[in-house]
């Protein structure tokens, strides 16, 4: 049983320098939500 449970925030743009907004909520209950969320990143 997984016990991992956090929360990711993420942004919609990647390689922009300036960017300090992440509105893109993830939380993450265990190693399958986390790999179900970010398998194509």
């Amino acid at each position: 049983m997984d016990k991992i449970s956090f929360t990711l925030y993420t942004a919609d743009c990647t390689g922009n320098l300036s960017n300090c907004i992440y509105p893109q909520k993830a939380v993450i209950m265990g190693k399958a939500s986390f790999k179900a969320r970010y398998k194509t990143e």
